[in-house]
């Protein structure tokens, strides 16, 4: 799980919706029954990559992760927010054991 990080982009946006079809990004799911949180993401094979782009409305952190089982322990994540002048910052990623 860990080697998979290096291979990710991860993009935070702040915004009320989805926005505009990205064709760099052809599958997206919401994440929540209200329509709130949206991943976007695509794959370029030639380079091995995964690109993902989380687009959620808020004002403050957001925390993101990877996990084998779908619990904490061996998770990838990444956290991120907005700061005072509202332009992102990540705070780097965790592997939580």
């Amino acid at each position: 799980m860990r080697s998979l990080l290096p291979l990710l982009c991860l993009v935070l946006a702040w915004t009320k919706g989805a926005g505009a079809s990205d064709h760099s990004l052809p599958f997206m799911v919401y994440l929540d029954q209200d329509h709130l949180v949206c991943l976007k993401w695509g794959f370029d094979n030639p380079q091995g990559t995964i690109t993902l782009k989380v687009l959620i409305n808020t004002t403050g952190w957001i925390g993101f992760g990877f996990s084998p089982n779908g619990g904490m322990a061996g998770a990838d994540i990444i956290m991120g927010g907005l700061g005072p002048s509202g332009i992102y910052f990540a705070v780097s990623h965790y592997h939580i054991e």
